[in-house]
């Protein structure tokens, strides 16, 4: 199925948010859904793959650019990598400062719903700004993808040697803590990276029919959507135990993902 096919499957459905830690499996799970249906962009709106990425990271580039211009221009956080909860004002996503941004997003949103009525955008930045999109997109579903703290902060750490595993998991914290703090959980939909190992079509029919995605993955995807999942992926496995909120919170949301 081409990236951006434009195909609407009669009536409308609320856009999907993916969002995650940083190495969570957010790249795998929004390439899924893409080839399940859902709309991204075109091919030359998505940001291409790295090496640290090489099969690709199903960003629509303009989004991503406003989560960016959110953190670091209009909230001055020097990075993304929060080892701690940030303290930001009150309601910061209504700040006058960000009305231009407010004007872009909505112009996004209204693009993306002219194209197709099955859309979403991937971006871990999700986590930490999602109270901007959710003033968008009221009841805005978002889809947590959840991996293991201690694999998610090795494979950070193997990308950028200068974030510690320790800080890693810190960061794991903070994002999912804030998407736990923001998100209704009638309005979440918990994706372990790991159960798309075991049973991969299994688990990503589950995620259609509960982002209304149906009927999801068809014969003729099946082999495409496999090679996808490949085991190659799984290559960081978590050692060392964790702080306690962060087992708990964890575990927490690995109920909620079964």
């Amino acid at each position: 199925m081409p990236i951006g096919k434009k195909g609407v499957h009669g009536g409308r459905m609320m856009p999907i948010c993916i969002a995650g830690m940083h190495r969570s499996g957010t790249s795998l799970i929004a390439r899924l859904l893409n080839l399940s249906g859902l709309y991204l962009g075109e091919p030359d709106e998505l940001i291409a793959p790295k090496p640290d990425n090489p099969r690709g990271f199903w960003e629509n580039i303009a989004f991503t650019v406003v989560n960016k211009s959110i953190g670091s221009s209009e909230l001055g956080l020097r990075s993304v990598l929060l080892t701690e909860i940030p303290s930001l004002p009150e309601r910061w996503w209504m700040r006058p400062q960000l009305q231009a941004l407010r004007v872009v997003g909505r112009y996004l949103v209204d693009a993306m719903n002219s194209r197709s009525g099955l859309w979403g955008w991937k971006d871990p930045r999700n986590s930490l700004y999602l109270p901007f999109w959710q003033e968008l997109i009221p009841n805005l579903k978002v889809v947590i993808c959840l991996r293991h703290p201690a694999a998610c902060a090795q494979s950070l750490h193997a990308r950028s040697p200068k974030v510690s595993v320790d800080e890693g998991i810190k960061v794991w914290y903070v994002y999912n803590r804030l998407l736990v703090d923001t998100v209704p959980k009638e309005n979440r939909i918990v994706v372990s990276y790991d159960h798309f190992f075991v049973c991969p079509l299994g688990n990503l029919n589950d995620l259609c029919v509960r982002t209304g995605l149906w009927p999801g993955v068809t014969l003729e995807r099946m082999d495409r959507i496999l090679e996808e999942v490949d085991p190659q992926l799984m290559h960081h496995a978590p050692v060392g135990d964790l702080p306690p909120e962060t087992k708990l919170l964890y575990h927490e949301l690995l109920e909620e993902a079964k």
